[in-house]
């Protein structure tokens, strides 16, 4: 279980593990672990990697909406609430601005009036080029 062979006290008492240089060589034992590890760390990232993507995958299989523009208007999901959300906004207030996309990877870049960018899925926008512009709140 432990990748050793264990010492029992029934072996000390009969020192049947002193005389074991397979059981007693801690140099040897230290290397083989060592590339146990390295064997079973390459494994996992490929499994993980793996992983990852298949889950990317389904998720972006069932993305909402249609691809955005450059320069459309959107509210962002309101995702920082805890709790329960009932009565809770169910999005943002503030309008950004759609700065860049990846509409392969359903990824886009967002400019709030602020000037900051963030980088948000398609799931959490909802266009509103419907709205009036009003440059205090949006300033392309």
């Amino acid at each position: 279980m432990f990748g050793r062979v264990p010492r029992l006290p029934v072996d000390l008492l009969f020192r049947n593990v002193l005389r074991d240089d397979s059981v007693c060589d801690y140099n040897a034992y230290v290397k083989s672990l060592a590339t146990d590890l390295q064997s079973a760390m390459l494994l996992a990232q490929r499994h993980s990697s793996v992983e990852q993507k298949h889950q990317s995958d389904q998720y972006n299989k069932k993305v909402k909406g249609l691809p955005l523009s450059v320069d459309d208007r959107v509210f962002v999901a309101n995702k920082s609430g805890r709790g329960k959300r009932k009565l809770a906004d169910r999005w943002e207030p503030a309008v950004y601005t759609v700065v860049a996309s990846k509409p392969q990877f359903h990824i886009y870049k967002i400019r709030d009036h602020d000037g900051q960018v963030r980088t948000v899925h398609r799931n959490l926008l909802v266009a509103v080029n419907f709205l009036p512009l009003d440059n205090t709140v949006c300033r392309g």
